[in-house]
């Protein structure tokens, strides 16, 4: 569906200290000038795309980068969600999409919640895109409902941390 489609998974680089909680810096292969941070506890499970989860794996972070080709943030928003609604019809929406405001770049965020087959227990599966620069990032982080709640503060500190420098 988007074309120049960038994946990766992103390496780690450095260590910092974000509001008492020790935090890593990851890039992303290739756009090594984007990074996140995220708690340095977290590791790298995905050579071939983008992923990180907590040490427990009661959280998932994904995230894919694509060149804008003309597209508008809200097109490419839209284009996102839709493709959730088609390839993922277990997921109903939790939340009305809105406006990243606190984020250092124009982004939006959803979330959806529902049962994966074979499954039992709800999921909850946080969507954000941003616009940076020429390029759309979607973050998702996914994790079981009851477990979400105590990763907020994280998905937080993570989505003010993007950065293309």
């Amino acid at each position: 569906m988007f074309k120049n489609v960038l994946r990766a998974t992103f390496l780690l680089l450095a260590s910092s200290s974000a509001q008492g909680t020790e935090m890593k810096l990851i890039e992303y292969p290739l756009l090594k000038n984007l990074t996140i941070e995220v708690p340095k506890t977290w590791g790298i499970y995905n050579n071939e795309r983008f992923g990180i989860q907590s040490p427990e794996k009661e959280l998932e972070v994904a995230g894919t980068v694509y060149r804008s080709n003309d597209k508008t943030i809200k097109t490419f928003t839209a284009d996102k969600h839709s493709s959730i609604s088609n390839s993922m019809p277990w997921y109903t929406e939790e939340t009305q999409l809105s406006p990243l405001n606190d984020s250092k770049y124009k982004g939006f965020i959803q979330e959806y919640k529902g049962i994966w087959a074979g499954e039992n227990e709800p999921t909850t599966y946080v969507v954000t895109t941003f616009q940076i620069q020429e390029y759309y990032l979607t973050l998702t982080f996914t994790s079981l409902t009851s477990q979400v709640s105590k990763y907020r503060k994280d998905i937080d500190k993570i989505i003010k941390s993007i950065d293309l420098k």
